[in-house]
């Protein structure tokens, strides 16, 4: 049977009860418990005896005790020597019976002595544990009931010795560390416990035994039978005896090897994680509904100049360049749960512009709060190479609608006059000897306007081909006498003007100078007047006036043409339009003239901009900023 209190401590609890006169002793004969008839001869309370020696008691005679107790330890079937006892009041000498109190790991740890006084036969008490009816009730009933206990736990239990070897191991321990209980009854804990939690173990295990220690509960690992290592929750406690002494450890061991390997798991799996979110280039946040960051990576330094711990707390509104995307990633997350690829432009803490493409969210974490969690990646290097992809497939596109100009004008334009001219240079040698001098003249004439054609078309083309592909150096220089300049280049176009009986005027302010590229003025000031001209009927006036106005030098070239259409208008300086009229005279133009004004008065800084009326002409104004 397995006790769940000692044997010496069931019969001392029970020995103040038993009829008669009988006494307990432990190994080294001290009192632990003796009947009330017992305490009454001595004439001593019941709590007097408990903790002194047995030659505490006066006895009379040579009676040698130990040997009483050698006698019942080796079960010697010997007479017990008879007991002499003095007392306050007389002598009294006993027969003495007696049994060894056994305990679980068969040693003996006490005796029970039964004192009769041998002349009174009628009252002789012979004290025979096994057959004391009340005191073997109570011993099988706790018997019994930790028996039960002890075996049918799921969860493992043991009796250690205090030297640390097994004393008793149930079904379920048995299966923890894969041994009978006959196979750890030949071992010690100190054998089956890991190397590494050994001291600790023992040091726990010595507290209990020294009492400093109630009860200890530690997770500590074991050695199974395969090799293995067996993670056990370990409860504790020492039982001692009456006085106070260690006899036994109880101990009650849990299998929790699955939830270390899970636990460890889990430590593994967060320290991956702690490093990829400590480590990663990528940006992982979180904001709560409300909009404020509630975890964000330590990457955001990298990104923003800020430190982790300067963001969390704060509202993300705080970060975005332009609110207008914030308020766009919300309401598609809402619509949708989630955004992928989304991009926004978020500035650093010294307020530059930043683009970052964001994949995001919406989810409940586990207090069932929708939360936003997503990632950022900086993208800004990538932007700008796209823009710059863009704007080089826009010049791509320019150039190769420029060639398409080109080819176009060369193929009809300037083939035109040339073929024209051929025709009458062949008529005219085929004829010449049957035609006169005024039709041969009439020949040369219209060869010569059309090769002049030709030739102003072919400059203008070559003009506007170095415009476009940066082929002039721009070298502005300061002129002094900006009236001098100009009257010398209209000079050049003023027949033109006679020719159609136009009357071209000059309005400079005195004495204004200029910081430009002369040839490029030039060329903006001749085209422009010779589109004036080009439009105007005999009779009409062209006046060109330069003015400084606001650190800039202002110039306009006004007529009393035809005028332009309003829906016309527009696609004057549209580089992707190659608008172009007859004149009043039926000149043709190329439609690049504009283009080049436009193209030099930009490479100033400055605006070209029109002004015109439908029948009552049009006014060409543009601008030339000036340094300070």
């Amino acid at each position: 049977m397995i006790p769940m209190t000692t044997n010496l401590d069931a019969i001392a609890l029970a020995l103040p009860y038993m009829p008669g006169v009988a006494i307990l002793l432990n190994r080294n004969l001290i009192y632990l418990g003796v009947t009330t008839r017992y305490a009454e001869l001595m004439r001593q309370p019941l709590d007097f005896f408990p903790g002194k020696s047995f030659y505490d008691v006066p006895i009379l005679g040579n009676v040698d005790c130990t040997s009483i107790f050698d006698i019942l330890l080796h079960n010697r079937e010997e007479k017990i020597p008879d007991i002499k006892f003095r007392t306050k009041a007389a002598e009294f000498t006993y027969v003495c019976q007696g049994k060894a109190v056994m305990e679980v790991d068969e040693q003996v740890s006490g005796l029970v002595l039964s004192l009769e006084n041998e002349p009174r036969q009628d009252r002789v008490f012979n004290f025979d544990l096994a057959k004391n009816t009340h005191l073997e009730d109570h011993l099988y009933q706790n018997d019994e009931r930790f028996r039960q206990a002890f075996e049918h736990s799921l969860i493992g239990m043991a009796l250690v010795s205090t030297s640390g070897k097994w004393l008793r191991a149930n079904e379920s321990l048995c299966q923890i560390l894969g041994y009978t209980e006959h196979e750890l009854q030949q071992m010690t804990i100190q054998e089956l416990t890991h190397p590494e939690d050994l001291d600790k173990s023992i040091s726990l295990l010595s507290g209990l035994g020294d009492g400093s220690q109630g009860n200890i509960k530690l997770e500590k690992r074991y050695i199974h039978k395969d090799g293995s290592v067996v993670w056990v929750m370990l409860a504790s406690t020492m039982l001692k005896d009456r006085k106070g002494g260690p006899l036994y450890y109880v101990s009650h061991m849990e299998n929790i090897t699955n939830r270390k390997e899970i636990e460890d798991n889990l430590i593994l799996s967060e320290a991956k994680y702690r490093t990829i979110f400590e480590n990663v280039q990528d940006v992982f946040y979180q904001t709560n509904m409300d909009g404020y960051v509630t975890e964000i990576s330590p990457s955001i330094k990298l990104y923003s100049g800020y430190g982790r711990e300067e963001v969390i707390g704060r509202p993300v509104s705080d970060f975005y360049y332009y609110e207008d995307d914030r308020n766009r990633i919300v309401e598609l997350l809402k619509l949708e749960g989630a955004v992928i690829d989304f991009e926004v432009r978020l500035k650093t803490r010294d307020d530059q512009l930043k683009y970052a493409s964001v994949n995001a969210r919406m989810i409940q974490d586990q207090g069932g709060q929708t939360i936003i969690e997503g990632s950022m990646r900086d993208v800004t290097t990538r932007k700008f190479q796209e823009n710059a992809l863009k704007a080089l497939n826009a010049e791509l596109q320019e150039s190769n609608e420029q060639k398409s100009k080109l080819l176009s004008i060369i193929g009809h334009d300037l083939r035109n006059p040339i073929s024209g001219s051929l025709q009458l240079l062949d008529l005219t040698l085929m004829d010449y000897e049957s035609s006169s001098a005024t039709e041969v003249h009439t020949y040369l004439s219209k060869m010569k306007q059309e090769l002049s054609n030709a030739n102003a078309l072919l400059e203008d083309l070559l003009t506007w081909a170095k415009a476009q592909f940066n082929a002039f150096n721009f070298n502005p220089v300061y002129t002094d006498d900006l009236g001098s300049m100009v009257r010398n280049c209209v000079e050049k176009i003023l027949p033109m003007a006679i020719n159609k009986g136009v009357g071209l005027f000059l309005n400079i302010e005195q004495g204004l100078g200029i910081t430009a590229d002369v040839g490029m003025l030039e060329t903006i000031v001749r085209n422009l007047v010779s589109n004036a001209i080009k439009f105007s009927v005999k009779g009409d006036e062209i006046i060109l006036s330069a003015f400084k106005v606001d650190g800039l030098i202002q110039f306009s070239v006004k007529d009393q043409g035809l005028g332009i259409a309003a829906d016309k208008l527009e696609q004057l300086f549209n580089k992707n339009v190659n608008y172009t009229t007859y004149g009043t005279s039926g000149e043709k133009g190329t439609g690049l003239g504009l283009s080049i004004c436009y193209d030099f008065v930009a490479k100033h800084g400055g605006e070209l901009w029109v002004e015109s009326t439908v029948g009552e002409g049009s006014t060409f104004h543009f601008s030339v900023p000036q340094p300070h």
